[in-house]
């Protein structure tokens, strides 16, 4: 696991604070829920999305716009939740383009978050440290960051956006078998047995590799009561469909995992979530 250490980070000489220019929306589909909201008076306005594919603290964090293009790979890039702790190292994250509707490509990046810890090397996009509403309440705005640059969006408090989305979240495990009550209060989520083997198992797609392509790959699993892998399915994916193939088949062979619990211990099935980035850097 690499280890970075985190600095002071300095007075930002360059800020830019913008203000919602549209209200949340929620946007519910087989694959997962996404809260969504546009800010600022440009044309367009910078656009974030938090999308959950499965319960959980975590979520994926997708912010676009003008105002990001210095967001650039191999930049030391922070995201903060208001004052909250726990985001004082530079974050994982992809940065590309996207087009909306006919407009030029926009410049976007895609991380892996959560208002919690997010120092959880096995946790998937369930997150680390527990999220409380209370929480959730103290965010009022959402920080992009590097050594003087930010770009600051007043999201407002955010526990009634992530209120809904849970909702939406409990909603999903009904479609997958899974009982909302017993999920919720789990003992102990399925945690992945030897996840480091995972990356050596998940190889890198060959023409793909010769290309220098990048790509991010959003999967869920059902997990047996015995952690043994029942399904997997990718929700999301920003690349050739020749990773989305590698992802789940080679998933299926080599992923196990210490079986979720219930409230009384008892093993049950359950699922885990997370994504695959393939980088050449």
């Amino acid at each position: 696991m690499a280890v970075v250490l985190a600095t002071p980070m300095p007075a930002c000489a360059d800020e830019i604070v913008l203000a919602p220019s549209t209200s949340w929306t929620l946007d519910a589909t087989p694959s997962g829920c996404a809260l969504r909201r546009s800010f600022g008076a440009g044309s367009p306005p910078v656009f974030l999305e938090m999308q959950r594919f499965a319960p959980g603290d975590g979520f994926q964090l997708i912010a676009s716009g003008d105002e990001l293009n210095w967001i650039k790979p191999g930049i030391r890039l922070y995201v903060k939740y208001g004052s909250l702790p726990h985001h004082d190292e530079p974050v994982s994250f992809k940065s590309g383009e996207t087009a909306r509707e006919d407009r030029r490509p926009i410049p976007t990046i895609f991380a892996t978050s959560s208002l919690g810890d997010e120092d959880s090397e096995e946790g998937g996009e369930e997150g680390g440290a527990e999220v409380t509403p209370r929480m959730e309440a103290q965010v009022s705005e959402i920080t992009l960051q590097r050594p003087g640059k930010s770009v600051i969006l007043k999201t407002g408090p955010l526990d009634k956006p992530f209120a809904v989305m849970r909702q939406c979240t409990d909603a999903l495990l009904k479609t997958w078998g899974l009982d909302p009550a017993v999920q919720n209060s789990l003992s102990r989520r399925a945690v992945p047995i030897n996840i480091r083997r995972w990356a050596w198992a998940i190889k890198y797609p060959t023409v793909a590799a010769m290309g220098g392509e990048q790509a991010r790959v959003n999967f869920r699993m059902l997990v047996g009561a015995d952690g043994s892998p029942t399904d997997c399915t990718v929700l999301r994916s920003y690349n050739d469909r020749s990773f989305d193939a590698v992802a789940c088949r080679s998933l299926m062979k080599v992923a196990r995992f210490e079986p979720a619990l219930d409230a009384a211990g008892k093993p049950v099935p359950s699922f885990y979530s997370n994504a695959i980035v393939w980088s050449t850097s």
